[in-house]
């Protein structure tokens, strides 16, 4: 068995065989073979090329930088993540702009062993990835597998960017597999680390390993949940975030750094700005992201799936700006996407109790508030489904027609409706729903109707004397 601190010493031994340029760099990585023995016998193997650094990590990634302008691929070892900050300003003012500034490429990787473990106080136990892919230039790393661990580690040596590779402590000697790949997935590709259709789970690092556990345990439940390992945090792959989601209409992001700014914000800053604009929805509805170290107040590695699963089934009442405590310093994340009758339900209600113009002159609503009822809550998700499509068909306004003639067909019956010279004239003492509320299947055919109008370019008044025709013959609408 092959662990995943066994995977990248065996990266680094093979970077070092196949290419003279490498060289390793770091505290105590020589003969001691590194804090972690992430470099264990590599001086004895490749002598000369592994070498002791003092104990200035500005001094340590100066060199290195100093190293790859002159054409060498340094590999530097942090020996804790938390300690990369006193060479901030090299690794983010220098090798992340040099390409910008000069045209000269920095291929450098920063190993950082990341993360919480048992034991681990504030000084040896940051998650600095969020930190790092802030800054243009630099390509941060988040490989949560031992394969990852293997070939990513190898491919950041090949690139021509500064690499920040953010490598998990608590999975060094916890994870293995059996061998070690020969292909891989490209740098900057996240992969799909479990099917579902019920959520989305996006998440990286030794986070992936608890939520994999919590869809386990949910999956006895009858929830199905779906799980993107980012593997890369910088470049983010926002195409299957966006592809996931849009397959399961929730999304939960799940991280162990820390909640402000971090990379779940950007998930879900992403999926609500470019996500909304794909499905055509008009609200949107979220609560906050699961975060939290591995390691409690006392060093007590907590269960973080736990809090996934109370989360799942507890989420779809939080809304956004709401915090809870659980399992250590835990915030919540939750769902971004709602059912779409549940947003359409909402519209139509707010539409019903308006007393105001529908649509630039297509309508107006009783100015006494006409009671409706919520035409789609007990609609079969088919329906849904349907309706969701029709959306997209009617021209030239897109969704925002179909909303207001349905608006109009559920508060009124067909008959209390005329066409004439100055447009569409609602009867404001209309009493009743009329059949279509208590016919849902008519909503089926009156949106077709309606496509296949608006299809053929007719206008608004055009469009709904269509479908109250069909409702008419078909449904017995109207008097």
């Amino acid at each position: 068995m092959i662990t995943y601190l066994e995977a990248i010493r065996l990266a680094q031994q093979k970077a070092l065989a196949t290419d003279p340029r490498v060289f390793l760099y770091g505290q105590d990585i020589g003969s001691f073979g590194g804090a972690f023995k992430a470099t264990k016998n590599l001086s004895k193997e490749f002598p000369g090329r592994v070498f002791d650094a003092p104990l200035s990590e500005d001094a340590i990634v100066g060199m290195a930088i100093g190293a790859a302008i002159e054409g060498m691929r340094p590999i530097v070892e942090m020996q804790f993540a938390d300690f990369s900050t006193c060479g901030l300003n090299q690794i983010v003012n220098h090798a992340a702009t040099l390409y910008y500034r000069t045209g000269v490429p920095c291929p450098i990787v920063v190993r950082l062993p990341s993360g919480g473990t048992s034991g681990g106080g504030p000084f040896h136990s940051q998650s600095m990835e969020a930190l790092y892919a802030h800054y243009p230039g630099l390509v941060v790393l988040t490989p949560a597998t031992v394969e990852d661990a293997y070939t990513m580690l190898f491919d950041a040596v090949g690139l021509d960017d500064p690499v920040i590779f953010c490598e998990h402590k608590f999975l060094y000697n916890h994870l293995k597999a059996d061998l070690l790949p020969e292909t891989s997935l490209p740098i900057g590709k996240a992969r799909l680390a479990r099917a579902g259709r019920d959520a989305t789970i996006v998440t990286h690092g030794a986070m992936l390993h608890e939520s994999l556990a919590a869809a386990t345990e949910l999956a006895e439940e009858g929830f199905e949940l779906e799980i993107v390992d980012l593997r890369s945090v910088k470049p983010l792959d926002t195409d299957t975030i966006l592809a996931s989601v849009a397959r399961t209409g929730r999304l939960l992001c799940v991280s162990e750094e820390w909640p402000w700014g971090g990379v779940t914000a950007e998930v879900i800053a992403r999926v609500s700005a470019e996500e909304f604009a794909h499905v055509g929805l008009g609200e949107l509805q979220c609560v906050q992201p699961v975060h939290g170290g591995l390691v409690g107040h006392e060093g007590i590695v907590h269960r973080e799936h736990d809090v996934i699963h109370a989360h799942l089934h507890h989420g779809a009442d939080q809304r956004c700006g709401g915090e809870v405590a659980a399992g250590g310093d835990v915030e919540i994340v939750g769902e971004m996407l709602a059912e779409v009758h549940d947003v359409m339900a909402g519209a139509l209600e707010r539409l019903v109790d308006a007393p105001e113009l529908i649509g630039q002159g297509l309508a107006e609503v009783a100015e006494d508030h006409v009671e409706a009822r919520m035409l789609l809550e007990d609609a079969a998700e088919d329906e849904a489904h349907r309706l969701r499509r029709g959306l997209h068909r009617i021209a030239p306004g897109g969704a925002h027609h179909l909303r207001e003639v349905l608006a109009i067909l559920v508060i009124v019956d067909a008959g209390d409706i005329r066409i004439g010279e100055g447009g569409v004239e609602i009867d404001r003492h209309a009493q009743g729903l009329g059949a279509l509320i208590d016919a849902p299947e008519a909503l089926v055919v009156v949106e077709d109707a309606i496509g296949e109008a608006a299809d053929h370019g007719a206008d608004e008044a055009e469009i709904l004397h269509a479908a109250l025709e069909l409702a008419r013959s078909r449904f017995g609408m109207g008097r």
